[in-house]
């Protein structure tokens, strides 16, 4: 059987999402539903033409692919982050220009292809949907060019065959109302409704990312064009194609429903040892043993005289593991649509060495004030700038990318506990990438997260600031926040 290599961006690729309503799927792995061909997906969530080429996808692609294969391209979604230098091709520019989208296209796809006797197949990006008008970023037409008219003239230019997804996924979702549109792309959250039935939440579309039924929709789109049109993937098109129903999608069996309000922050008057000020507040959560709120309460995060913030406690109460997260967290309410940098420099007051204890800088992509209950369990996405122990490992800077498991970086801190310890975090978010920076003993540990979901439980807000977990009380001085400008979409 031949084999159709796919590289491309989070359009086209895999996802492993176990608590959305409606998961994400890319179009390339709904290929083989329509084509008699062995599809190898390499596309990666987050990558443009430039950055993929740092991956080991590219490797495989590069050692694999052969005479006779076929390759898909489907870049630009993230070309266009022009505020994103590690991503950022420019689509104004001739593509013998090194600097311009069509340069990596050809250079390392197109001509890549060709060399080892493979035929090489441009796709211009899908719509992005909205409830307004289809234009601007929605269809890549942008400052920095049009991505869609500079695919389909790079083909032209160099031979190449080209499937225009943009023209044809916007003619069918004008078809659509967005109430229709919404079960074609992933849904993060559902809603109950007065018969207790839970239906997908309008607020928690994502405009980018497709559904199961998005992803066979388009897939179809592809075979469509194909049929009697003389491409090169006619003669694989499996016999009498049906184009999906929109009653074939289903709730993700595994979804369980998250109540989450963002915190209203007009309306908080925290107890003393969560109250904070120069724009910062001041919580704790999760399953403490003790409701945070009580004045006998052993959580801090709050402003101390000297204008510094102290934050954790002195009791083994709490933990950060696999399951669950309980902290005290001295943070900032930012809104989604911003980007931002926040840093500052920890020195440690106290600690009770014990497993699964952290501290540092965190961004969440939820937060919870006034929790009354002492049991209330939470596991939310977020990256972290710090320390954590795991058994007898302290791990420096970590990560929760679902609701069911952490997960650690390679590097890990030797001499874990000292009550010396002193660290340096920062937080910097441009749009989809997420850099983090951890200085400990004079030395830099850096981490760089692409198109990290931060938006699965609060769809506006993003929550950024300081914590510790269990036995250990830390002192944060020197502490930043800048904004940066408006971020740019997924």
């Amino acid at each position: 059987m031949k084999k159709l290599y796919v590289v491309g961006d989070s359009t086209l690729s895999s996802f492993n999402d176990t608590n959305y309503y409606y998961p994400r799927y890319g179009y390339a792995t709904k290929l083989n539903e329509y084509f008699d061909l062995e599809v190898i997906n390499l596309a990666l969530s987050g990558r443009s033409s430039k950055s993929f080429l740092k991956d080991d996808n590219y490797k495989t692609l590069v050692d694999g692919i052969k005479d006779g294969d076929l390759l898909l391209i489907g870049f630009g979604h993230n070309d266009e982050k022009f505020d994103d230098p590690m991503r950022f091709t420019d689509a104004r520019l001739p593509y013998t220009n090194s600097s311009s989208f069509g340069y990596y296209l050809n250079e390392y796809y197109i001509k890549l292809a060709r060399s080892k006797g493979a035929t090489p197949i441009l796709a211009t990006p899908i719509v992005r949907i909205t409830k307004d008008k289809y234009e601007g970023n929605a269809i890549h037409d942008t400052l920095y060019g049009n991505y869609q008219e500079y695919v389909i003239n790079l083909g032209r230019e160099l031979g190449v065959e080209v499937l225009d997804l943009t023209s044809e996924t916007l003619e069918f979702v004008k078809k659509l109302s967005f109430n229709e549109i919404m079960h074609y792309h992933a849904i993060t959250n559902g809603v109950k409704t007065m018969d207790g039935i839970i239906i997908p939440d309008e607020k928690a579309v994502d405009l980018t990312h497709l559904s199961c039924l998005g992803a066979r929709q388009v897939a179809y789109i592809i075979a469509s064009l194909v049929k009697d049109s003389g491409s090169v993937l006619e003669e694989y098109l499996k016999e009498d194609i049906k184009e999906p129903n929109i009653s074939e999608i289903k709730m993700n069996p595994l979804f369980k429903l998250r109540e989450y309000e963002a915190p209203d922050l007009n309306n908080y008057n925290p107890p003393l040892h969560l109250k904070c000020g120069n724009g910062y507040y001041g919580t704790a959560f999760g399953e403490c043993e003790i409701s945070p709120l009580k004045e006998d309460s052993s959580y801090n995060a709050y402003l101390d005289k000297d204008n510094s913030f102290i934050i954790g406690n002195k009791t083994l109460y709490g933990k950060i593991n696999s399951s669950k997260d309980v902290m005290s967290f001295v943070f900032k309410k930012i809104d989604v649509k911003k980007n931002f940098k926040m840093k500052g420099d920890i020195d440690v007051l106290y600690i009770e060495p014990a497993s699964q204890q952290a501290f540092g800088l965190i961004l969440r992509d939820s937060c919870y004030i006034n929790q009354k209950e002492n049991d209330v369990t939470i596991a939310t996405p977020y990256i972290a700038s710090g320390l954590c122990t795991a058994s007898d490992v302290t791990h420096i800077n970590f990560y929760r990318p679902s609701s069911t498991l952490i997960k650690f970086t390679n590097d890990s801190f030797i001499g874990y506990p000292n009550k010396n310890i002193k660290l340096h975090c920062e937080i910097e978010r441009l749009g989809q990438t997420v850099n983090i920076k951890t200085v400990v003993d004079g030395k830099e540990y850096n981490e760089n997260f692409v198109d990290f979901d931060l938006t699965s439980i609060d769809k506006d807000f993003l929550y950024c600031g300081f914590f510790a977990v269990r036995g250990v009380l830390i002192k944060v001085t020197n502490y930043e926040f800048e904004m940066l400008g408006d971020a740019i979409q997924a």
